[in-house]
């Protein structure tokens, strides 16, 4: 009858597990693509002036098509015999045109995504540029994936011929439909976007260079452009300057002052990417180097002048009350104005953000009390040795108190031009040899007679640079990449963890823990990417596991320890990687969750861990051979590893029979990024059905006697005992825990073979085969031994279908003593 109710049960059992609804697994679903996923696709944007060599961040997407993408896939555990596959994320495949600048002549050499470099080469040449593998990983695999993209580069040309309609978009859209974009640098890329359907912020090296004033340098300075050459195509050119006329300025005191910005080193490169006037424009350059531009009263054309120190004091001109009609101004600022540091912020190639050079005048700022501050944008300026320059010379001029003074004068001052220097004398206010700069003029008119000139007192300290040249961060961010795992162990699964896993996993099947050591300071979790088919290694799970705590044993770890049920002194640990839980309790234990490690075939519970702070670890409160392992004697240097659940996984090693081979790699991850699988060797480990056999007898008793035993002349017969394990018990079992049922499966018995040995080998008289219950009794007058003696107990299965068959436990229990006959 029982056996009836027995099979019942398992029929019972199996039809509800077919008939259970299948759990609601749901693909992931792929995003739309929407204008708000783009940096920057406004219609009415400017197109951005671009001279000299620039990182531009601000490309306008003009057009946008051939969106498509492409599902990520993985297996899924559905039920006890089954599993899908399921989307749970998308690639993302997409071409695009960017509108760069106002061409011609831009030429990119290089691109950035996230602020990596995805691209470089050149696109020189006024016609199209091929550009291939513009590419950055994001992550790798489920954590942003990869953008890999080519296309073509337009260099902004104002004719068909070097910039023709792009092909690839014309074939997308239809003939005749698409702009040739004249006189604007685009670029074209098609293909994958990544794991995100948004378009990642991108930047672009551009260049552009021209030399219609024939200047030293071939118009460059640097990777700069010479000033003298961006004022003049700013002012001519008809496409992207004002285009005014050539000879209504004075290309002379242009050429001229280009050439002493070339020995100077002081170069310019524009972009304007936000609506301005080309006022605005021409007075952030004369900003930068420090010169005025104006119309020559005498020829009508725009004059360019730098202020420098040009000058001899004795030879220039000097005005006195005869030549004054009136002041108008006359103020000086005070010590409580002056700036004792200067700021100069300036742009960057190599980084989207700016960069600040410093000049300070601790003088200034001890007779102050204060280090009073500002800060001068440059946005034209990329040069940390200029900008040091620049907030020296701003500095000097800053850091005195200087005089101010509007006067009228008569027609003996109508050479004065902005930017002129003359020396002041006048003896009603003391003043003698004062050396003005003009800063503005205004003739009047013809009939009164007068010049109204604004003027600054001229002080100069550019000379001396006081501050090393502002230099390169030179940090990277602190990415290590992954590493080669290279000690590991992959350990078969006892059943007690196969049933608590999220999906358990039933007899005929294994799982596997997989244990490995932090191959390096910045890792900081691993993955186990499985299969059973070499070569097709299609299950990564678990993912993302914490690294265990491990460490090496100092001394001998003999195998009698603790044999009585617990050993308080336990053994310490070297060369630890990680840390242990610093304690547990027996329930803790018996749980499975927190106090087990694994050494060299053995599981272990512990009750303390105790860092000693010189290195090593004490583990104490030893539970030996849990698990149906057995204890071993261990040598010093063998390596013990932490076990916590979450290495287990979630039982989804679908497939992988309990005779099985499984292939796998350990791959280890820094942050999100993992080591490429390519680059790790697959390696390979069959199960032994260690989840499916009997489990090793207990607390093997001689006579109720368990340490200290002698077998002398004068014994007779002895009675072995022992205790059973279930191993589908709910916790796990310590050695004197009380006899349990055990659990055969689907085995006929279970039944015991019990040896006696007498130093190392087999007393084959005293050797009882399949012994029932738990205790038998040995007869030992029919030996006569000396020496070392052992009972080993063999747990045996035995079946009888489909075929004869006897599984023996992979562990056996003993017990030590003495033979003294």
């Amino acid at each position: 009858m029982i056996w009836f109710t027995l099979a019942l049960f398992v029929v019972s059992f199996l039809v509800v597990a077919l008939l259970a609804p299948k759990p609601e697994v749901e693909n992931a679903r792929a995003q739309t693509l929407d204008d708000v996923n783009f940096p920057r696709a406004t219609e009415n944007a400017p197109i951005p002036l671009i001279l000299g060599k620039v990182r531009m961040k601000a490309p306008n997407v003009i057009w946008y098509g051939d969106f498509y993408t492409v599902p990520i896939k993985e297996k899924v555990k559905t039920g006890l015999f089954s599993s899908t596959r399921v989307i749970v994320a998308y690639r993302y495949y997409l071409t695009m045109d960017l509108a760069l600048a106002m061409g011609p002549g831009i030429t990119c050499t290089e691109i950035y995504v996230d602020d990596k470099l995805a691209w470089s080469g050149n696109t020189g040449g006024a016609g199209p540029a091929a550009v291939s593998n513009v590419g950055i990983s994001f992550g790798g695999y489920k954590k942003g994936g990869e953008m890999n993209m080519a296309g073509t580069f337009y260099s902004g040309a104002d004719n068909l011929v070097d910039q023709p309609v792009d092909l690839l978009i014309e074939n997308k859209v239809g003939a005749g439909q698409v702009p040739a974009y004249l006189g604007t640098s685009h670029i074209v890329l098609g293909g994958e976007l990544g794991e995100s359907a948004q378009l990642r912020k991108m930047s672009f090296i551009l260049e552009c260079y021209t030399n219609d004033l024939g200047l030293t340098g071939a118009g460059k300075i640097g990777e700069d452009m010479n000033p003298a050459e961006a004022l003049y195509q700013i002012f001519t050119d008809e496409w992207r300057g004002l285009g005014i006329s050539p000879s209504l300025l004075d290309i002379s005191s242009l050429i001229s002052i280009g050439e002493t910005l070339y020995l100077e080193g002081n170069g310019v490169s524009v972009q304007v990417t936000a609506e301005s006037t080309g006022k605005k424009v021409v007075e952030e350059i004369l900003r930068q180097i420090d010169g005025v531009a104006y119309q020559d009263p005498e020829t009508g054309r725009i004059k360019f002048k730098l202020i420098r120190e040009d000058y001899d004091i004795n030879v220039i001109p000097t005005y006195d009350e005869d030549d004054i009609i009136k002041v108008d101004n006359f103020s000086r600022s005070g010590w409580d104005e002056v700036i004792a540091q200067v700021k100069v912020s300036f742009r960057s190639r190599e980084k989207d953000s700016d960069i600040v050079a410093v000049s300070q005048d601790m003088a200034t700022a001890g007779m102050i009390g204060r280090l009073r501050s500002t800060t001068i944008a440059m946005p034209f300026c990329y040069d940390p040795d200029l900008a040091n320059q620049i907030a020296s010379r701003e500095r000097a001029q800053l850091s005195i108190p200087l005089f101010r003074i509007t006067l009228q004068m008569n027609r003996n001052a109508n050479t004065l031009r902005p930017g002129d220097v003359f020396k002041l004398n006048w003896s009603e206010y003391g003043i003698q040899n004062l050396v003005l700069r003009v800063q503005e003029f205004d003739f009047g008119s013809l009939l009164d007679g007068k010049i109204v000139v604004r003027c600054l007192q001229d002080k100069f300290a550019l000379s001396t640079v006081v501050f090393a040249s502002p230099e390169q961060t030179n940090w990277v961010a602190p990415i290590v990449d992954p590493q080669q795992i290279v000690t590991s162990e992959i350990v078969e699964m006892p059943r007690f963890y196969m049933n608590r896993v999220e999906f358990p996993i039933p007899d005929g099947n294994a799982g596997v823990i997989p244990l490995a050591l932090k191959p390096s300071t910045a890792s900081s979790t691993y993955d186990l990417l499985a299969g059973i088919v070499s070569g097709d290694l299609d299950t990564r799970e678990p993912q993302e596991l914490d690294y265990p705590g491990s460490g090496t044993l100092t001394s001998t770890y003999s195998q009698t320890a603790g044999f009585d049920g617990v050993d308080a002194t336990g053994f310490t640990i070297s060369n630890v990687v990680g840390e242990f839980f610093p304690a547990s309790s027996v329930s803790d234990i018996r749980l499975g969750e927190v106090g087990i490690i694994y050494m060299d075939g053995e599981f272990i519970g512990y009750t303390s861990a105790v860092d000693n702070l010189d290195g090593t670890w004490t583990i104490s409160g030893i539970y030996r051979g849990l698990l149906g392992t057995r204890p071993r004697e261990h040598a010093v240097g063998t390596r013990i590893w932490q076990i916590n659940p979450e290495m287990f996984g979630l039982g989804t090693l679908d497939n992988l029979d309990e005779e099985g081979t499984l292939y796998y790699k350990l791959l280890d991850r820094v942050g999100p990024t993992a080591i490429d699988d390519d680059e790790v060797a697959e390696a390979s480990q069959v199960m032994q059905r260690w989840a499916r056999r009997g489990q090793r007898v207990r607390d093997i008793r001689l006579d109720g006697a368990r340490t200290g035993i002698t077998v002398d002349g004068t014994t007779t017969t002895k009675t072995v005992s022992w205790k059973r394990t279930n191993r589908e018990a709910s916790q796990i079992v310590l050695e004197t825990d009380a006899d349990q049922t055990p659990d055969v499966s689907d085995a006929v018995s279970e039944v015991y073979d019990v040896y006696v040995y007498n130093n190392g080998a087999v007393v084959s008289s005293l050797t009882q085969l399949e012994v029932s219950g738990t205790s038998t009794t040995i007869d030992f007058s029919t030996v006569t031994l000396n020496g070392q003696g052992e009972i080993r107990i063999i747990t045996r299965w035995n079946y009888t279908s489909p075929d004869p068959d006897v599984l023996n436990s992979d562990e056996y229990g003993f017990l030590p003593f003495t033979f003294n006959q």
